[in-house]
């Protein structure tokens, strides 16, 4: 998260939890759905978080911090896609899958549109980029999650815009 659909499908995101179901927002608080924890791997993004959930923060170790629930090896967690290496999405992915959690299920993971007001539920997370540098996140991006995917299974659940798995 929190990719626009995050907040467009939240219905469809509520029916996929039940009371296995552990709920990790990147990178913002999610307020539309109850969120167990919080992954951060960007000091800017750690700094705009209420500092009232930091026992809910799971962080990279490029962040330094203290109360917080985990601190994680930021270069454990990096993949070997350049372009988005360090997307903190997939650092998450990676964080479960060394954990050998089974199953992952997607909420939010939308990928870059052109029109960038698209991208993001919290306008104030986007930023500017040229065309060809969204096409080359979301290709790096789906490229990592078809890794991924050959080692635990993942679901996108809410619909595909410019990620793809399959």
């Amino acid at each position: 998260m929190p990719g626009r659909s995050s907040v467009e499908e939240t219905d469809k995101i509520l029916r996929c939890i039940d009371n296995n179901t552990i709920v990790i927002s990147i990178n913002h608080n999610y307020n539309q759905i109850k969120t167990d924890y919080i992954f951060i791997s960007n000091l800017r993004r750690f700094s705009s978080i209420d500092k009232d959930l930091k026992q809910k923060l799971i962080i990279t170790s490029n962040i330094s911090a203290d109360q917080i629930y985990l601190q994680v090896k930021y270069h454990d967690l990096l993949n070997d896609t350049d372009m988005v290496k360090d997307n903190a999405g997939l650092m998450c992915v990676k964080l479960l899958m060394d954990n050998d959690v089974k199953e992952i299920l997607l909420a939010g993971f939308d990928g870059y549109s052109h029109e960038t007001e698209e991208n993001y539920a919290v306008k104030d997370m986007a930023y500017i980029s040229k065309n060809a540098v969204l096409d080359a996140l979301n290709r790096g991006i789906s490229d990592v999650l078809k890794k991924f995917n050959e080692n635990v299974k993942i679901r996108l659940i809410t619909s595909e815009k410019y990620i793809h798995i399959q």
